[in-house]
């Protein structure tokens, strides 16, 4: 079982780490979902995005700042929240 979930990592868990290492790097400690996918492509990990993606910052230590617009393809332009890792 330990090295079937080690090749196949929860896609939820992959991008909370794809979070916390963008906000880590940033002076501000700020990261949005679109963030989260282009440090995912930058990886080269393709996941197959779902409802579970609106549970990236729903964890203890994010804390909303500000908004931005999601700039890929399909997702029309919306605004997103920009959080803070606190």
């Amino acid at each position: 079982m330990g090295v079937a979930a080690s090749h196949n990592p929860d896609p939820l868990e992959v991008a909370r780490q794809a979070a916390r290492d963008v906000a880590r790097r940033r002076g501000d400690r700020s990261c949005s979902i679109v963030d989260v996918r282009a440090e995912l492509a930058d990886r080269g990990i393709e996941l197959e995005w779902g409802n579970w993606a609106g549970s990236i910052f729903k964890e203890e230590g994010w804390h909303p700042v500000g908004i931005t617009q999601t700039q890929h393809k399909g997702s029309h332009a919306r605004v997103v929240r920009v959080w803070r890792l606190g």
